[in-house]
């Protein structure tokens, strides 16, 4: 069982970074972000202000203070022109054109892959596309003094689950988190495409189904809402969705992988999930400035600590910033 002492300083650090390096907001000055291959060789030159993983053969990148979007070959394959950009998910990309930072004045829509609006920029917030729905909220969503609800909307924009939610998380293997619940301690249940609740909301946190099993904080739970493989976590503690074979529990910088069993199958230090066999990891956190590289299923490093942030893998491709500095 997990050792129960956690270092809430390292997790803190260990939830900075990853927040720098999955937004692809940690270049500063003359830093710039490119792509490497498996072998760790660049792929894409450093070129951009900030990136994002390449899915369905596009990748958002930030050049001159605006997002657009590249093909493998570092081309724009879309100019930029949006102040926020998200993945690409069916066919179908959330992106904003709202100028600012008052994120409450923000309005999202959805663009197909020639940068055309199909869904008009009308959401305070809205989430990617999984099985062919998207999570939304019209208007006051964000904080203490929110007033609008969340629900789900079909590729023609119109609404599949009517906004009755406080949180929905994307659709996976037919089933999605959801709570009702306004303020804490705030439970998560799942919902079919129905908006039906079939598995009862008395869960802290909750995560996509993967391999038939959801991350909660308790341990991973199967479709019948039934925990199967426990868990003994900490405060602060965090469960991972299953990716790449494995689910990951992370307690400070210590991070134990399982499998669908819920047998060990590696424990390392401050690496994130697996993708295409490898797992983004950090060295040295306290002394000097970290450095990324990957490690593979053995727990080996499989490419060498050097670069100042590095996504994990997609498609083939990692985003990288060599001269990056995850504190600025």
């Amino acid at each position: 069982m997990l050792r129960r002492t956690l270092n809430f300083a390292s997790l803190c650090f260990t939830a900075y970074l990853l927040y720098s390096y999955l937004s692809g907001r940690g270049a500063s000055g003359s830093s710039r972000w490119g792509y490497i291959d498996h072998g760790g060789a660049w792929k894409i030159e450093p070129q951009f202000d900030g990136a994002d993983e390449f899915h369905e053969g596009l990748a958002a990148v930030r050049k001159d203070g605006k997002w657009g979007y590249i093909d493998a070959t570092g081309n724009f394959a879309i100019e930029p022109q949006f102040s926020r950009a998200q993945q690409f998910s069916e066919g179908l990309a959330v992106v904003s054109k709202s100028s600012g930072d008052r994120v409450w004045e923000t309005r999202f829509g959805y663009i197909d892959k020639t940068g055309a609006f199909v869904i008009p920029a009308k959401f305070a917030r809205a989430d990617r596309f999984s099985e062919g729905l998207a999570t939304v909220c019209e208007n006051n969503c964000l904080g203490k003094a929110r007033t609008d609800k969340h629900g789900v909307i079909d590729r023609s924009g119109d609404y599949i689950i009517p906004p009755t939610f406080e949180w929905i998380t994307p659709f996976s293997e037919g089933l999605a988190a959801a709570t009702l619940d306004r303020d804490g301690p705030i439970r998560y249940g799942y919902i079919d495409r129905t908006g039906k609740v079939v598995i009862e909301a008395k869960w802290f946190a909750a995560g996509q189904f993967r391999q038939g099993l959801a991350a909660t904080l308790s341990g991973y739970i199967d479709k019948r809402g039934q925990l199967v493989i426990p868990l003994s976590l900490d405060p602060g503690g965090h469960v991972g969705d299953f990716s790449d074979g494995l689910g990951s529990v992370s307690i400070g910088g210590d991070v134990t992988y399982y499998d669908a069993s819920g047998r060990i199958a590696l424990k390392a230090k401050r690496s994130q999930s697996f993708s295409e066999g490898f797992a983004a990891a950090f060295d040295n956190p306290w002394f000097g400035s970290p450095r990324f590289g990957f490690i593979d299923k053995s727990g080996k490093i499989a490419i060498p600590f050097r670069w100042g942030i590095a996504q994990n893998f997609s498609e083939n491709l990692a985003g990288a910033c060599d001269g990056c500095d995850p504190f600025n």
